[in-house]
């Protein structure tokens, strides 16, 4: 691969300033070590609710079409899930759904990774994200993983840097990324 990778970030939150936005925020130093160059979607608030009745492509709303053109175009994806009710996010899973009547994902390199406030660190939405990936055909990405769990006390802020250790994990997931698509990279 001669040119950097592309990856096309996706926070699963609707909230402003979100944790895993932030995350891929801290995600982008990361991967521009590794000569890759990760856009943050920013239009996840127009995606509408699936609608089976709009699966013509001719009656799917543009921000769907787009948002899948970005995936197409991008070398890879990276999904930064919350974790609600010990699974993904409703309105994530509603972008998955619009998208799986497409071909975007099929076949594309995805990573996952996500964080919360509690304990857990998203460990059952990410298996469920995985379920959900491979479902589509998705090559989801094995390892690392990252699950950052009290995510609020190691994101960076104006007074306190990232923390050491979730800024090693974010080091090693874009290294990861990095290799994940080139090995899956087409002729």
């Amino acid at each position: 691969m001669s040119h950097s990778a592309r990856f096309l970030g996706i926070a699963g939150s609707l909230r402003q300033n979100s944790y895993n936005f932030q995350l891929l925020e801290a995600l982008q130093k990361s991967t521009a070590q590794e000569q890759i160059d990760l856009e943050i979607y920013q239009g996840l608030s127009t995606i509408p609710l699936f609608n089976e009745d709009m699966r013509p492509v001719e009656k799917r709303p543009a921000a769907v079409l787009n948002l899948c053109e970005k995936i197409e175009n991008a070398d890879g994806v990276v999904i930064a899930t919350p974790e609600y009710a010990q699974s993904v996010p409703g309105v994530l899973k509603n972008l998955l759904d619009w998208i799986s009547i497409s071909p975007a994902l099929n076949e594309k390199p995805v990573a996952i990774l996500g964080g919360t406030t509690g304990i857990w660190g998203t460990r059952y939405a990410q298996a469920s994200l995985r379920h959900t990936l491979v479902a589509m055909g998705a090559f989801t990405m094995q390892r690392p993983m990252v699950f950052v769990n009290d995510i609020k006390s190691q994101l960076p802020t104006p007074d306190q840097p990232i923390s050491p250790d979730l800024e090693q994990r974010l080091n090693a997931f874009a290294h990861g990324m990095k290799k994940w698509v080139r090995l899956h990279a087409k002729d």
